[in-house]
């Protein structure tokens, strides 16, 4: 019922931002701090992100005359599992004025003429979303928060069978597990006519047009190293979760608060938020993983890694690959923890040594609950890894173009 009643007044509130006239924008030259929270819905999780688009206006905004700026981009679906409906997107500011958090939507991004549906889960419509950031809102520091489904570093597609109306497995004993925010961004289309688009994450750091000092997901399994890697070079910090993420989210609520009081962004309190929020839960719902990580020290790890590699075989046997710690808990595996694969591997004291300082300095912050359902949660550094399996010559081949393969040589 809770869904159902914040799903509608999202949608009115949407209406609400959408009907506004564009006012001008009161602050004048240079923008110091911008923030884009770019919310993909167009798929089974708009409910939630309706909420998290409600929630976050509880929070304190910035004013329209100070130099920062709090934007949403918003693609939901008309209605809960109508995936056929073609509806627009939004560019909206949030602001506080006279005490009231207001709506100016800025533009209506619309499909053109020769296709059915406008499709935000496409690198060239982040392209164009951002650049448009950059022209209304120039800026000196820019920070961005994606919410929608995530796959990590796998390629667009892999994972062939997306479960679009129910994203929840159970256990042994049929209990079945939270939903999660797994699997595909956008899905258009009736009954099993169903066609889902994804971003792959080489595609999504091209889009990226200018350099950014911190980016977010709330979105499973993009806490890996190629992600990570793959990144380095578009945004100084990553926020994100190695291990899938309920589709309640982040906490939104202090998230303006967190961003946007002190001199600079504190995303440690924003993980901390998201993180305390999810651990005060109890059963199945108390799982989550969160880590910080400085790209700027991303170097020495993979210099710490390639020497592993390079000095022992990266290609586990199944009883071997068994024993890693895991961040998933069905059929992904393809997430592991990095620090304990190359412990499998068996590199030696030395080689541990320097992968754990350089680690040390690299991730800022790393939390996990005892468990990720039914997974336990034991031998964590924060940051998953893949490790490459005999005879899947398609995912190797792909992982072998990925810029964090080819620093550390992993896929051979």
């Amino acid at each position: 019922m809770k869904k159902i009643i914040s799903a509608l007044l999202g949608a009115v509130s949407l209406l609400v931002a959408a009907s506004c006239d564009k006012s001008e924008i009161h602050h004048k030259g240079e923008y110091e701090d911008v923030f884009i929270y770019l919310g993909l819905g167009y798929n089974n999780l708009s409910p939630s992100l309706m909420d998290d688009y409600i929630e976050m206006q509880e929070g304190i905004m910035p004013g329209k005359s100070r130099d920062e700026a709090f934007l949403v981009y918003m693609h939901n679906t008309k209605t809960y599992g109508d995936y056929h409906t073609d509806t627009p997107a939004y560019l909206i500011q949030v602001y506080r004025e006279s005490g009231q958090t207001r709506l100016d939507t800025l533009k209506t991004y619309k499909a053109e003429a020769s296709a059915s549906h406008y499709i935000s889960a496409q690198a060239s419509s982040v392209k164009n979303v951002l650049l448009d950031v950059q022209e209304l809102f120039p800026s000196r520091h820019y920070g961005m928060m994606f919410s929608s489904h995530g796959t990590g570093w796998l390629p667009e597609g892999y994972l062939t069978k997306p479960r679009v109306s129910d994203l929840s497995l159970t256990d042994e004993n049929g209990v079945a597990f939270p939903a999660t925010k797994s699997v595909g961004a956008q899905s258009i289309g009736q009954g099993n006519n169903m066609t889902t688009y994804e971003i792959d994450i080489m595609d999504l750091a091209d889009a990226i047009p200018f350099k950014m000092d911190y980016i977010i997901f709330d979105a499973c399994l993009m806490g890996c190293v190629e992600v990570a890697w793959q990144l380095k070079d578009k945004c100084d910090m990553l926020l994100f979760s190695p291990a899938e993420i309920l589709t309640q989210g982040f906490k939104y609520s202090t998230l303006s608060w967190n961003l946007f009081s002190a001199e600079r962004p504190d995303l440690k309190a924003v993980a901390n938020d998201y993180f305390d929020t999810i651990n005060s839960q109890s059963g199945y719902s108390q799982s989550a993983t969160v880590t910080l990580l400085d790209c700027r020290e991303l170097y020495a790890v993979a210099d710490s890694f390639r020497a592993i590699c390079s000095s022992h075989e990266s290609y586990l046997s199944t009883s071997l690959r068994n024993t890693v710690q895991p961040y998933f808990y069905d059929s992904k595996r393809y997430f592991y923890d990095l620090r304990d694969y190359a412990k499998v591997m068996g590199a030696s004291e030395d080689e541990m040594k320097n992968l754990n300082e350089a680690l040390e300095e690299c991730i800022l912050l790393h939390r996990e609950t005892d468990r990720f359902f039914n997974i336990k949660l034991e031998r964590c550094c924060g940051l998953s890894c893949y490790i490459p399996v005999c005879g899947m010559d398609d995912l190797n081949d792909y992982y072998s173009d990925l810029e964090w393969n080819k620093a550390v040589g992993l896929v051979k």
